[in-house]
This record gives structure tokens, C-alpha cells and sequence, in this order.
């Protein structure tokens, strides 16, 4: 796809904000969920007032069942922008990614 046709078709979707972590242990070992048939990293929408770095810890610990207060954000990796769907409502989704 071109730029021309992905914002002609992103530009006017609403917008939904997102963070999540590429989790690690001391043996380099990556954590993944398994969620909807595939395999991701954990992540999940912003709530009201929350910044990422919250959003990130609690959404990890959520989807994981992790302690919250034993993890730490090691640095910033990346956003990234996609299209994702939420019951027929088609959506632009920034998720703001940390290593953690």
C-alpha cells in the first residue's frame, strides 16, 4: 500500500491510545500472550487520566497476572500506529511500547 491510500483510509477513523512491554527476565526470555488465536505482547487502552507508563505496568499486570510493583520500565522502544476493530467500529491505535 502507498502513503496516499493509508491515509485516505486512517486520517478520519477515531483514535484509541494504547501501551504495552516487551517483558524480559534475567535469561532473556521474552513473555508473550496468547489472545484472540494469536500470539502478542501484552497491551491494553488508556484509561481516563492515566499516562503510558501506568497504562503500560497495569495492562502487562492485567494480561499477565504479574505483580505490578515488581516491574520496571527499562526505557522506551517504539509507538506504532494500526488499524484494529472493536465491535464494527473500525479504529487508528497508537500503542506506545516500553521494555519492561
Amino acid at each position: 500500500m502507498d502513503e496516499e491510500y493509508t491515509l485516505a483510509n486512517t486520517l478520519n477513523l477515531p483514535r484509541v491510545r494504547s501501551a504495552g512491554g516487551l517483558v524480559y527476565n534475567d535469561n532473556y526470555h521474552i513473555l508473550l500472550i496468547f489472545k484472540r488465536g494469536k500470539w502478542d505482547l501484552p497491551k491494553g487502552r488508556f484509561e481516563i487520566g492515566s499516562d503510558p507508563h501506568e497504562t503500560a505496568l497495569r495492562e502487562i499486570s492485567e494480561e499477565t497476572g504479574l505483580d505490578k510493583d515488581k516491574l520496571t520500565i527499562q526505557g522506551k522502544l517504539v509507538s506504532t500506529w494500526h488499524t484494529t476493530r472493536h465491535e464494527k467500529t473500525k479504529y487508528l491505535k497508537k500503542t506506545h511500547w516500553y521494555l519492561v
